[in-house]
């Protein structure tokens, strides 16, 4: 999906996207080893974090039980984790993958 996106966003002939970012799979980011997530752009979610649990909580297919990284639970951590790296309650993690600055 990565090298897909990539592709249908290259910068030529009019693309409107500027920015591409790619973004943490809880329970299958942290499997990809020795490559690991290091994200460069972070978005502060503490005022929209209940929000994405509860849209979350909406996907039970794909919902687990603690200690799971895809539990509720679990995803409140990583939030609070993030945010901690960057001072707030809450944030989402990004690695910038384009910018066209024109």
């Amino acid at each position: 999906t990565n090298q897909a996106v990539l592709a249908a966003t290259r910068p030529q002939g009019g693309c409107p996207v500027r920015e591409v970012y790619a973004f943490e799979v809880p329970s299958s980011t942290e499997w990809n080893y020795p490559i690991t997530f290091s994200p460069n752009t972070f978005i502060n979610c503490t005022e929209t974090m209940e929000a994405k649990l509860e849209a979350m909580a909406a996907y039970t297919s794909e919902l687990r039980d603690y200690p799971h990284p895809r539990s509720l639970e679990a995803l409140r951590h990583q939030g609070a984790y993030w945010g901690n790296r960057v001072g707030v309650a809450y944030a989402e993690p990004f690695v910038q993958l384009r910018r066209v600055v024109l």
